[in-house]
């Protein structure tokens, strides 16, 4: 088995990630019976890139049983940027919950 290293992004205090580093990935748990969706929303900062959304299913046929949603980032700009996600419940346009990651590439 292969060992890599990557950053855990938090949304409790600033992330530091380096140019070309290491990448930061930020979890949140994910249960899509409920019907709620976790929404990434990028800034203009130019500071991080988003290269990809993974979903972990749990391995089971129970039902409700929530599994995780992962976003991979990459800094490629000196500065600070903020990254935002919005949990939304079914059909509506109104998020029920905000969460801000800063990250700060250097």
């Amino acid at each position: 088995m292969e060992h890599a290293e990557a950053i855990l992004l938090n949304s409790h205090f600033t992330n530091k990630m380096k140019i070309n580093g290491e990448a930061g990935w930020f979890p949140r748990d994910y249960n899509a019976s409920t019907g709620y969706t976790w929404k990434f929303r990028p800034d203009n900062s130019g500071v991080y890139e988003a290269e990809e959304e993974l979903i972990l299913h749990p391995s089971t046929d129970a039902v409700g049983v929530p599994g995780q949603i992962m976003w991979k980032f990459r800094a490629i700009r000196e500065g600070e940027g903020k990254a935002m996600f919005e949990l939304f419940p079914p059909g509506r346009n109104e998020a029920v919950e905000t969460v801000i990651v800063t990250i700060i590439a250097h």
